[in-house]
């Protein structure tokens, strides 16, 4: 891939700039989400061993010169076999906002590659607006109530 590529963050912050070219379409858009739901699909099911990403995000996904959608940085990745429903690792994988809530905290539930399907939402909610990253940024880090429901007490 080029090493020029801009990633869906820029794009985002590049949309409102009066010079910036592109007419981002709600096709455009299904287009886009569609592709990299399709990329999140082959690692889960397309590979010989399932590929779990754990940090998809806007950041990792790159645009090529045609604009289409490239799932990169696998640095957090973690490879099983697709027998494996159920994944077991130490430490917590991923970007806080982005992060399954079975990833953060083992009370949700069993880690699975549907880890990824969270997180692939949450990109799609922030491009559509209902996702605001920046009030959530200025929320205390440590504070899990930014980003998982109210269970009640």
């Amino acid at each position: 891939e080029p090493k020029d590529a801009s990633t869906t963050e820029t794009i985002q912050l590049r949309r409102s700039e009066e010079n910036y070219k592109i007419i981002f379409t709600r096709s455009w858009k299904r287009r886009f989400w569609n592709r990299v739901a399709r990329g999140v699909e082959y690692l889960h099911h397309g590979c010989r061993t399932r590929i779990v990403h754990f940090d998809i995000k806007p950041q990792n996904v790159l645009l090529d010169d045609n604009l289409c959608p490239k799932v990169s940085d696998f640095g957090l990745a973690k490879l099983c076999e697709k027998r494996e429903s159920i994944l077991s690792f130490l430490d917590t994988r991923g970007t806080i906002g982005y992060i399954a809530p079975e990833v953060f905290s083992r009370l949700y539930g069993p880690v699975s590659y549907k880890s990824d399907v969270y997180s692939y939402g949450m990109l799609v909610l922030e491009m559509i607006g209902a996702r605001n990253k920046e009030t959530e940024e200025n929320v205390a880090s440590n504070s899990s109530s930014a980003y998982f429901p109210d269970q009640g007490s």
